[in-house]
């Protein structure tokens, strides 16, 4: 059963190089052009006012000239590729998400004879500040005097007073101000920079050494940590990482299926989570994957 279920996926995994993959990374000769989002990953949830930088790559034949990116349907920015007419480009494009809501993220580029790819998409939240709401109180209202009209006495025989004790009424308390109760929230998780055993690995069987590559990172605050990684432009896959010592985390790529038939490079990212708190760290690219050798 085991078996079957490995061959089922090296089926689905062969049918999704041949549509995403750059034609050169691919073998499939595909001219382009289309695009992918490296970062922030589908279902993150973001900051109001907080900084973002959009990781993507493009890929066309006929050579890349600029890249836009847009928020909900309105273009935030268009940039020009870093070398124009190049085939290939990796943009980092900043978004500032100025109100909370749900936002659908897209990219796309467009080539020198003036093409422009499908949109690539990735849908995140912006959550909102919420602020503590303090009850007031209205003043209490004050009395009017009625004012004293002066009459003519009238003379009343002289008699001995009689002393009588009154009684003084208390003060009653000034009610005060309700104080909210502090609510506790899980320390953010914070990234080291990733320490990589090699930065090159053959993963086709029996092309060589070496076959595997570890990842380290050190991450502060943490109670659990992945590792995400994308193939070319297709979907993104995940690695558990493991707590080695302290706060180092660590996973190696190492007779990875989604891997084989694949060269170039691969992008990459730490999700870390302390308690209901997520963060991502930037992606990075600092590996890649070779053919066999002659």
């Amino acid at each position: 059963m085991q078996t079957k279920k490995l061959i089922a996926s090296l089926a689905c995994l062969l049918i999704l190089a041949a549509c995403n993959l750059p034609g050169p990374a691919s073998g499939l000769n595909n001219p382009g052009p289309f695009a992918w989002i490296d970062a922030p990953l589908n279902g993150t949830t973001l900051g109001v006012n907080q900084a973002v930088l959009v990781v993507s790559h493009s890929s066309a034949d006929a050579g890349l000239i600029q890249v836009e990116f847009s928020a909900n349907g309105l273009a935030v920015s268009t940039d020009p590729v870093p070398a124009p007419g190049e085939k290939y480009a990796l943009m980092k494009q900043k978004w500032i998400p100025s109100a909370p809501g749900e936002y659908d993220l897209r990219v796309r580029a467009e080539t020198s004879d003036l093409v422009w790819s499908d949109y690539a998409l990735v849908h995140v939240t912006v959550a909102g500040d919420e602020t503590v709401k303090i009850p007031t109180f209205a003043p209490k209202s004050t009395a009017t005097a009625t004012p004293f009209v002066n009459a003519t006495p009238t003379p009343v025989p002289t008699m001995v007073p009689t002393l009588t004790a009154t009684a003084t009424p208390r003060p009653s308390p000034t009610p005060g101000q309700i104080r909210s109760t502090p609510t506790h929230t899980p320390a953010l998780p914070v990234f080291g920079s990733p320490s990589l055993s090699g930065s090159q690995l053959y993963n086709i069987p029996g092309c060589g050494d070496p076959s595997s590559v570890t990842v380290t990172i050190s991450i502060q605050n943490a109670t659990a940590a992945s590792l995400t990684y994308q193939v070319g432009g297709s979907g993104a896959y995940t690695l558990a990482m493991s707590n080695t010592t302290g706060s180092q985390w660590a996973a190696t790529f190492a007779s990875d299926p989604y891997l084989s038939g694949y060269t170039g490079s691969l992008s990459y990212s730490i999700q870390a989570t302390n308690g209901s708190t997520q963060v991502s760290s930037p992606t990075f690219g600092d590996l890649t994957v070779l053919n066999c050798k002659p």
